[in-house]
């Protein structure tokens, strides 16, 4: 958590439903988003949207990016269907291995304020 910024801890019905938080920031340039994680418990209700679109419009209104990050392992089709109704779009593709050993793809994409305008904005409700 020592490289980890804005940690988030989002709260449903009183209990911690989920979690996200930002890494890797490149000042005036562009932050990840990553260890989305929505307890299962509280999947299907709109949550991992929620916290990443908060996330994604802090990272553009309040550190002024033009970009934001996010990967996901090709296994996760829920994040990806997730992140690409957000309009986040791939831009690149790393072999990865799974805690099992097994090979996976980790799919780097990225959200630029131009698009996320209307993303978000028309997404988020």
């Amino acid at each position: 958590m020592a490289r980890r910024m804005e940690p988030t801890v989002l709260l449903a019905e009183g209990e911690v439903a989920g979690f996200a938080s930002f890494y890797r920031h490149r000042k005036g340039r562009y932050v990840f988003i990553g260890n989305v994680v929505i307890d299962r418990s509280h999947r299907g209700r709109g949550l991992g949207r929620r916290i990443v679109v908060h996330l994604a419009t802090l990272a553009f209104q309040e550190y002024d990016l033009p970009m934001v990050r996010i990967s996901v392992h090709s296994r996760n089709a829920s994040a990806l269907l997730l992140y690409g109704s957000l309009g986040f779009k791939p831009y690149a593709l790393e072999a990865r291995k799974d805690f099992r050993g097994e090979r996976v793809a980790l799919l780097h994409l990225s959200l630029t304020r131009d698009k996320a305008h209307s993303e978000l904005s028309a997404r988020s409700n």
